[in-house]
């Protein structure tokens, strides 16, 4: 019989550390040969005390490992040792956990700092900030190849949530950068700077900003230069510090390598009007292009026009210059352009593929970067979705448009009924005051609107509220941009 003492190595402000330098790291263990017995769990104890914060760039510092728990084992055989493997995941219920090997040196279990650095910033976050984490483990008796899991294959010790703060990455970014331009090159000023938006997504985690811009020709001339400004340097007042740029090569370009540092090359911007600029801090690459703010699609029949009498509808549109929606009757063929007429249309390369799901509903995916017609499955209103940095495209079949809330118990949609050109929807529904309500699309929460009755959104749109108890005629408008709602009291 093995014997140990437990004590606690983990104290209310931070973990203590065990010394597990000197031990080498265990081999994943192997699989658990059924016919093994299980050992009791009863013949492992750990204490394992986490309050605080670990902190792994002290760690680090201090050539420390970090220290988990100590351990009891009684009755465990002499010919094995005890192997101990944890699980890392940003959610209690350990969907997609890393794997993170430990160390054992007497009555001590460690991991080293980078190791749990390494799951953190796969699991968690690449972000500088300290973070919650959810840690269980799994410890196995080994003897050679062999090896049994303690209290069965789906028993966890020690489940646990705390906080970890990761090492600092190499190299450090800004939270917020801008678009700086200069009509001689030479001449910078904060004035001439405009911020990138970004999401509320830590900059590691989400390394994409983008900026909307307008330039007049006068100030666009033959070429207006431009660099990227960090928020440091930004705040600074002087632009002498760390900037952004492109390299020689690639300094009349509308997309290519950035180049980081405290003199880099300007690049030229060309675009007089509206335009689109990204950027990735982490992949140091850029794009811009025209900012189109609605496509125009033609076709045998789309939304009452015809490619026949030369007419286009008006249908997508987009909050971000790069993803577009639009609702559209099609008859069998169309094809998209950025304008109200043949200039800069296009199709597909390759027929857009078409599945019908079990719920009926048919799903068609392709991408629109060649010159060929885009065919549809059947005569009918189809939810269009369109990436024009990607070219990414997704047709989905509506065959019904209805409401839910508050009145029906956010259960099943009420169908509304479709004029004969599938443009116009209308129902009569009895309300009570504050319930809430949206319109969705295949009785399903995939395509909903929401937002203001004069222009429903499709993005995250927040639901309707009835001020009023009563019956309403509710008719649903998607024939024009920006789709809308009427609501009459009866």
């Amino acid at each position: 019989m093995k014997k140990f003492s437990i004590i606690a190595l983990m104290g209310v402000a931070a973990w203590a550390m065990a010394s597990c330098d000197d031990y080498e790291l265990p081999n994943p263990p192997a699989q658990s040969n059924p016919e093994e017995p299980v050992f009791e769990t009863d013949g492992l104890k750990l204490t394992n005390i986490v309050e605080g914060t670990v902190d792994l760039r002290a760690l680090q510092s201090e050539g420390k490992s970090v220290g988990l728990f100590t351990f009891e084992l009684t009755d465990f055989p002499s010919t094995s040792k005890l192997t101990v493997v944890a699980e890392l995941s940003g959610s209690d219920n350990f969907s997609g956990a890393a794997t993170v090997p430990t160390e054992i040196s007497g009555d001590s279990v460690c991991m080293s700092v980078s190791e749990l650095n390494a799951a953190f910033r796969e699991k968690i976050s690449k972000g500088v900030d300290a973070r919650s984490v959810y840690v269980r483990y799994a410890a196995y008796a080994t003897n050679g190849s062999e090896s049994v899991r303690l209290g069965g294959p789906d028993y966890y010790y020690a489940s646990q949530e705390y906080s970890v703060l990761p090492l600092l990455p190499e190299r450090l970014l800004d939270s917020k950068y801008y678009f700086a331009w200069s009509t001689d090159g030479s001449t910078w000023s904060t004035e001439n700077a405009v911020e990138f938006a970004h999401s509320e997504t830590n900059v590691y985690d989400d390394p994409k900003f983008s900026v909307t811009l307008n330039f007049d020709a006068a100030t666009v001339g033959s070429g207006m230069f431009w660099k990227i400004i960090p928020g440091s340097t930004f705040d600074s007042g002087s632009f002498d510090g760390l900037t952004i740029g492109v390299s020689p090569e690639n300094e009349n370009i509308d997309k290519g390598a950035l180049v980081e540092g405290e003199d880099t090359e300007a690049g030229i911007y060309t675009v007089v009007g509206p335009s689109l600029f990204n950027f990735n801090i982490e992949a140091l690459t850029f794009d811009y292009m025209v900012a189109i703010p609605n496509f125009w699609m033609a076709g045998d029949y789309v939304n009452g026009t015809s490619w026949n009498d030369g007419k286009f509808a008006k249908v997508m549109w987009t909050d971000n210059y790069t993803d577009y929606v639009g609702l559209a009757h099609i008859g069998s063929q169309f094809k998209f352009s950025p304008v109200d007429g043949w200039s800069g249309d296009f199709g597909v390369g390759e027929a857009v593929e078409y599945v019908t799901g079990e719920n009926g509903i048919t799903v068609g995916t392709g991408v629109a970067d060649g010159g060929s017609n885009i065919s549809v499955p059947a005569n009918a209103l189809y939810y269009i979705e369109l990436n024009y940095a990607t070219r990414a495209l997704k047709l989905t079949q509506i065959n019904t448009i209805g409401i839910i809330g508050g009145f029906n118990g956010w259960g099943n949609s009420n169908e509304m009924t479709p004029s004969d050109d599938l443009l116009t929807w209308t129902i009569t529904q009895d309300m009570t005051e504050g319930d809430e309500w949206k319109i969705r699309m295949n009785n399903d929460w995939t395509i909903s609107l929401g937002g203001e009755f004069d222009n429903l959104w499709p993005f995250n749109a927040p639901n309707f509220k009835c001020a009023e108890t009563g019956t309403y005629e509710i008719t649903l408008n998607l024939g024009e941009l920006p789709w809308t709602a009427t609501v009459v009291k009866k």
